[in-house]
């Protein structure tokens, strides 16, 4: 599961930067959310901060 969600976000930064010009990114405490029972599963899920830090 860890490899097909690094590879989606692989693609998706590679999308992202050849195709768009200015790309902002909202400022989230990914560990604070991680730390919420009920959001914890889904941002773990998600790859919030695996996505931000390859922008």
């Amino acid at each position: 599961m860890a490899d097909v969600r690094q590879d989606a976000v692989q693609r998706l930064s590679h999308c992202l930067a050849t195709t768009v010009s200015v790309i902002g990114i909202e400022d989230l405490n990914v560990k604070g959310m991680g730390r919420n029972s009920p959001l914890s599963r889904s941002v773990g899920d998600a790859g919030i901060g695996i996505i931000r830090a390859q922008m």
